[in-house]
């Protein structure tokens, strides 16, 4: 990633650039973590957002939907881009100002999944980055894409 020094986490599975700045943040820069979404991860969001809609939280009631089966909550997929862009692309110096999603696929829990960016463009006037995003399933098929504008702090 631009030759910037990396600090490697304890899960093994994605570096941040440490103290990354508007000017060492390159178009093209990328980063990816992967997750599973566990089903203590669905419970958590439930308490938090209070959002007990029974397609997430009621197995009998989601048999019986074009879904056929429990699916993770939208905005608990889309969360994941928050470490995506606070962290792992902007190591701490950088914080989403506006977003835009899509959900193309379920991610039912218990899933495994990739979250991966790549820095689309950079904007020297507003010192913000664009990041395309994505949620890649199991299977790898993206079930969420968007993009996000992150300002840099530094």
């Amino acid at each position: 990633m631009g030759g910037r020094p990396a600090a490697q986490r304890a899960d093994a599975s994605w570096t941040t650039p440490v103290g990354a700045t508007f000017s060492t943040i390159r178009e093209g820069d990328s980063a990816r973590f992967v997750v599973r979404i566990s089903d203590e991860m669905v419970r958590q969001f439930v308490e938090l957002t209070g959002d007990r809609t029974p397609v997430h939280t009621d197995p009998e009631f989601a048999r019986e939907t074009v879904f056929e089966g429990l699916i993770v909550h939208g905005m608990l997929e889309n969360a994941l881009f928050s470490r995506l862009v606070g962290m792992d692309l902007t190591g701490g110096n950088g914080f989403c100002i506006s977003q835009q999603t899509r959900f193309l696929l379920p991610i039912r829990p218990n899933t495994e999944v990739t979250v991966q960016g790549r820095v689309r463009s950079k904007s020297e006037a507003m010192r913000t980055v664009t990041i395309e995003t994505q949620v890649l399933n199991g299977d790898g098929q993206v079930a969420v894409e968007g993009s996000v504008v992150a300002m840099m702090l530094k």
